[in-house]
């Protein structure tokens, strides 16, 4: 998410659709970027320090809000708190990370 945002920042894939090399098909907006960014730092810190009792309900968590995300934006509305979305790439992205963040926060890692 981070490489998302920084890409996004530095005009690769945002934060306009004319920047974007991908046009107006996917493009991350200022909004968009900023919320990756956190995000994604959030999730390394976590990632580093939390423990594991608390890494695997913070997966959960964010893969859950992702669908939702993904959800609301197909159903709802394409704009999120100012986040402008594209359909369907954006759809497709976080529904993808979200399923990505569910599974494994539940899946046994080998562990018994």
């Amino acid at each position: 998410m981070i490489i998302l945002a920084i890409l996004g920042f530095v005009g690769v894939t945002g934060p306009t659709a004319s920047d974007s090399i991908f046009g107006s098909v996917w493009w991350f907006d200022a909004a968009e970027c900023w919320a990756l960014m956190v995000v994604g730092v959030i999730s390394l810190i976590v990632g580093y320090v939390a423990t594991e009792n608390f890494q695997k309900p913070f997966a959960l968590a964010v893969g859950l809000l992702s669908i939702l995300f993904a959800a609301w934006t197909k159903y709802v509305d394409p704009e999120f708190l100012g986040i402008n979305i594209e359909f369907p790439i954006d759809l497709v992205w976080y529904s993808i990370f979200g399923l990505w963040g569910a599974l494994s926060a539940v899946a046994n890692h080998g562990k018994k």
